[in-house]
Formats: C-alpha cells, structure tokens, sequence
C-alpha cells in the first residue's frame, strides 16, 4: 500500500474491519448531516459548541436505522431495561 513510499502498518484483526467501517459511516453521517450544513463559526465559544448541540441531537433526536429506527438514547433505555427484567426473572 505505501511501503514503497516508507509508510508501515499493520493488518488488525478480521474485527478490526467492522469496527472501522462503523467509524468511518458515522463520520460521513456528521460529515454530511452537520458539517456541509452547518456555517462554523470562527468565534471560540461557538465553534466549540456547535459540534456538542450536534452530538446531543444525533444521539437523543435522530433515529438510527443500524438501531431498529430508535435514537442511541431510547435503544440504551430499552436495553437496560430489557438486563433488569432478565436479572429479575433468574
């Protein structure tokens, strides 16, 4: 790949792959779902909150279709819930 450029690297684990291809989806998702939409501000504040109102709406409004169209909140909530019930029951 770039060994003959003298960059190296290493192949990972098969898993590795998955893991990779989910990073980089979601980076494509907040590429084209805020940063081609969004004005960024030049001012500090601004810019340092902007991506964290992104985040909490990504997380807490936005439906995720690898989730079953639930928000990562509500998929955690009924996850939980689900461990409890079966804690109880054993």
């Amino acid at each position: 790949m770039g060994r003959d450029k003298g960059l190296t690297g290493r192949i990972g684990p098969y898993a590795l792959c998955h893991k990779k291809a989910r990073v980089e989806r979601a980076h494509r998702t907040h590429t084209e779902e805020f940063y081609e939409v969004t004005e960024i501000s030049l001012d500090l504040a601004e810019l340092r909150n902007d991506p964290l109102e992104w985040e909490q709406l990504y997380n807490t409004v936005r439906p995720h279709q690898a989730l079953d169209y639930l928000t990562p909140l509500k998929f955690l909530k009924q996850r939980k819930e689900h461990l409890r019930k079966e804690v109880m029951c054993h």
